[in-house]
């Protein structure tokens, strides 16, 4: 899936401040797309374990919990179409979060899904991860996912990191669509994690076929080299000291995540669940043909 093609979108919502600012940003990209949206809510299967009892009417409190939950997301989506004229169809599920969404975006067949996350830190993150990075490995659309502290829609400083992996350069042809659709500037990071001058001549031909792409596609772009052993920490300085408002990253595939990240943070994982910054996270595809345009100058 591309993001040239945004038709549907796909928003988990659990009503928190963080949901609510990522439905705010779905519903600007919506616009900018002419794209329908899918809002969802995943009722947790503990919440329903817990409440498999009756309360005074004798109703299975599990259904009024739906029940509830579907009335809530219906007035929502009908203030969204009464204000925005955006086309809504809502969807309530039971069971585990990060599982229900990707199978939401899935059955809906999202080009997007636009989330909330509240970030994870320390223990919990090297045992669990997030539901967000969760969704962002599995999910096989971009993922755009936004943290509470930036209350900015849009974006006109996008950071499009690229380092020597093979997947790295697929994110491009992504990152020039927004740009174009938004009129953004793209900032190109060039990481390089070795001072080896043949692996740095080699590195900056790779660096100078993404920006012949942007010039190709008239996108503004300005591109900085940064040196550095932590990719995903020098591309997080680098967004915030040029107060960028996007991310773009290729995820890391088919991990485990019971047990992913126990000794190790992969990129994508650091990112997703540390940046202050709205980050778009696109999985890799085997044969993106764009992304061998640029890789080889084709």
């Amino acid at each position: 899936m591309n993001t040239k093609n945004i038709k549907n979108i796909l928003i988990p919502l659990d009503f928190s401040e963080t949901s609510l600012l990522a439905l705010n940003h779905a519903m600007f990209m919506a616009n900018f797309y002419k794209a329908d949206i899918t809002l969802l809510h995943v009722v947790e299967t503990a919440i329903f374990t817990s409440a498999i009892t009756f309360n005074d009417t004798g109703n299975d409190l599990s259904s009024v919990i739906m029940e509830k939950a579907t009335a809530k997301l219906n007035q929502f989506a009908k203030q969204i179409q009464e204000v925005e004229g955006i086309k809504i169809q809502t969807l309530v599920v039971e069971g585990r979060i990060y599982k229900s969404i990707i199978e939401a975006a899935k059955g809906t067949h999202a080009d997007m899904i636009v989330m909330g996350t509240h970030g994870v830190s320390g223990f919990r993150e090297y045992i669990m991860g997030s539901n967000t990075y969760r969704v962002v490995a599995e999910s096989e659309c971009p993922v755009l996912s936004v943290q509470s502290q930036n209350k900015k829609v849009g974006f006109s400083n996008i950071v499009l990191p690229i380092d020597d992996s093979l997947s790295s350069r697929q994110k491009v042809s992504h990152a020039a669509n927004i740009a174009s659709k938004y009129l953004a500037k793209i900032h190109i990071a060039g990481l390089i994690t070795e001072e080896d001058s043949e692996f740095t001549s080699a590195f900056k031909v790779k660096i100078t076929q993404v920006e012949d792409y942007l010039k190709h596609h008239n996108i503004e772009f300005d591109t900085k080299y940064i040196h550095g052993s932590n990719l995903a920490d020098m591309t997080l300085k680098y967004a915030t000291d040029i107060s960028a408002d996007l991310i773009t990253i290729m995820t890391d595939q088919n991990l485990d995540y019971e047990f992913s990240g126990f000794m190790v943070s992969p990129f994508s994982q650091h990112i997703v669940n540390h940046s202050k910054i709205p980050v778009m996270s696109i999985s890799p595809k085997p044969n993106d043909v764009e992304a061998n345009i640029i890789q080889f100058g084709l």
